[in-house]
Formats: C-alpha cells, sequence, structure tokens
C-alpha cells in the first residue's frame, strides 16, 4: 500500500495511523509515526499513548532531544521487536536505527519530507509488500501528480468533527487596522488566542510588506497587557518548538510567527488568525495554516491587503 490521507485538521487523520498501526501489530509487524517537527510529534505521541493507557503496548518518542539513555533503550527495543510503535522525527531515519520487522510507515505532514527521506525509512526493513502512509491536510502539487498517474492512491476524510463550524474568513484594508485590533482584543478578553501571520522576517527593498520584527513590536505595543511570542523559520528548531509549546500551553495568548506555523500542534483555543499582505504568501502555505485557525467555537481568519 502507498496511500495518501487527505483530511482537515482534527478530522481523524490521526486516529486512522493508530487503528492501521494497531492492525500492523496484530499481524506480528511494528509501525513507525514520523513528524517534522519535535513539538507535533510530542503531541502524536501523547495522544496515542493516551488512547493505549490500558494496553500493553509500548509506545516510545524518538527526537533530536532524546538522551542518549533513552535512545539506548529505544533502538534495543526496536531491534527486539518489543516496541511495538516509534513516534519521532528525523531521528528515525539515523542509521543507527534498525528495526526487527517493520511494516508499516506513517509520514504525518509529508509534504515536509523529501522523497529520499522517505525511502530512507525502509533501508531499516525492506519488506515484500510496503505498506506506507502519508497524512496532509494540504497535498502539493508533486503529490497530486503522483496521485493521478496512480503512484499513490488517495483517501480523503471529507467530514469534520461534530460541533466543527465553518472559518469566518475576510479581507480588510490597512485603514481598517485599528478595528481590527480591537476585534482582537475583544476575542483576547474572552479569553482566546490569536495568531497574526508575516510573509517576510526582515525588510526586503523591493517588496513593500510589514516585516515580521515591524509587527511583533507593534502588536507588543497594542497588546501590552497580554504575553507575545514570536517563530520564524531562522529560529533553532529546539527555540522553535519551545515557543510554539509556550503558545499552545495558554501561557501566551498572540502568537506572531511567519508561515513556518503552517506545520504545528493545534491550539483549539485559538479562534482568530489575522495574515498580513496574504497575496505575498504561498498559496499552499495559506491554504495550510487556515486549517489551523479552528476553534472550538467560530474561528475567524482575517487578511489585511491593500487591494482587492
Amino acid at each position: 500500500m502507498n496511500r495518501l490521507l487527505q483530511g482537515d485538521v482534527g478530522s481523524g487523520k490521526t486516529m486512522v495511523a493508530l487503528l492501521s498501526m494497531l492492525i500492523a501489530i496484530d499481524n506480528g509487524f511494528q509501525a513507525v509515526l514520523m513528524a517534522p517537527t519535535e513539538i507535533l510529534a510530542q503531541q502524536h505521541f501523547n495522544g496515542i499513548v493516551e488512547l493505549l493507557q490500558n494496553t500493553n503496548l509500548e509506545v516510545k518518542l524518538l527526537t533530536g532531544s532524546t538522551r542518549t539513555k533513552e535512545r539506548r533503550v529505544i533502538h534495543e527495543g526496536l531491534v527486539s521487536g518489543e516496541l511495538s510503535i516509534l513516534v519521532g522525527t528525523h531521528a528515525v531515519l539515523e542509521d543507527v536505527i534498525k528495526f526487527k520487522n517493520l511494516g508499516l510507515a506513517i509520514i504525518d505532514e509529508q509534504h515536509r519530507f523529501g522523497v529520499a527521506q522517505r525511502a530512507k525509512l525502509w533501508s531499516k526493513k525492506i519488506l515484500l509488500h510496503r505498506i506506507f502512509l502519508v497524512m496532509t491536510a494540504t497535498p502539493i502539487p508533486r503529490t497530486l501528480a503522483m496521485s493521478f498517474y496512480s503512484d499513490l492512491e488517495v483517501s480523503v476524510i471529507d467530514e469534520l468533527p461534530l460541533g466543527r463550524k465553518p472559518i469566518i474568513t475576510a479581507h480588510r484594508r490597512e485603514k481598517d487596522r485599528l478595528s481590527v485590533f480591537q476585534f482582537a482584543r475583544e476575542e483576547l478578553r474572552k479569553g482566546r488566542q490569536i495568531y497574526f501571520v508575516y510573509p517576510l522576517i526582515e525588510e526586503s527593498e523591493t517588496l513593500d510588506l510589514h516585516n515580521l520584527m515591524t509587527g511583533l513590536e507593534n502588536v507588543s505595543e497594542f497588546f501590552s497587557e497580554y504575553n507575545v511570542t514570536m517563530v520564524n523559520g531562522k529560529m533553532k528548531p529546539s527555540e522553535k518548538d519551545a515557543n510554539m509549546q509556550y503558545f499552545a500551553s495558554g501561557k501566551a495568548q498572540i502568537m506572531v510567527a511567519t508561515t513556518v506555523i503552517e506545520v504545528g500542534v493545534n491550539v483549539p483555543n485559538a479562534s482568530v488568525m489575522i495574515i498580513e499582505k496574504f497575496r505575498e504568501v504561498w498559496f499552499v502555505s495559506t491554504a495550510s495554516i487556515k486549517r489551523k485557525s479552528r476553534a472550538r467555537s467560530r474561528a475567524k481568519l482575517l487578511y489585511i491587503n491593500d487591494f482587492g
């Protein structure tokens, strides 16, 4: 099997992945789930452990920050076959990682991994029938082409969880910025959280854009009574994960970020996402980060741009 599972954030892809892993384990195989970031891998691990807490199945997490002693335990468990499920980041691709009988490989946010990286999983233990499941909310054109030419089968979860409401999307001009910020403050007073998304980290001489640092300064000044955190692509992975976790835990009420947040944890309490100069944000990134704005109540997605 070589299958793409497409579904919106919160639609149940992880549950499908877990059920697939249990089927593989029931047939005597091991399973691995790989995510592009440490915080996302941690989210998957926590969810799987919670669902399997009444079973005797062993689940381990392997990331770049996993300590040597714990790595040794994981390596031994994989080789002996006692470790049934491994959840991790690119760390699972290390040459030292060996499986006794890998039967199912699952990759979340698959557009963040290259072909060579995905193929390397199978160097761990080649199977006669490769079972590969990749999951995404936003398949990239190359993935769609693979599907079109029958190299990749597709399953779509087209239903949303019970109670999920549609996202309200609106476009506002620069002159409306104050009213947008005031609306954001009203949401914060309700106990919600907010994303501000910017396309650049530094100023460009050719593009009239609000860069991330200017945005951070403006947001921090206007919302001085709230905690603000930042994430961008130039930060170290550990720093990005720490800041994202700070926001996900509710300790920060506002996240100022570039499109790097298109791959990140779900924050159900975040009810508003404001995207600056969205015409400069790549379409796939826009579609992906839009899916992050799913809140328990009706979410609002606001674009600020002086055209259209």
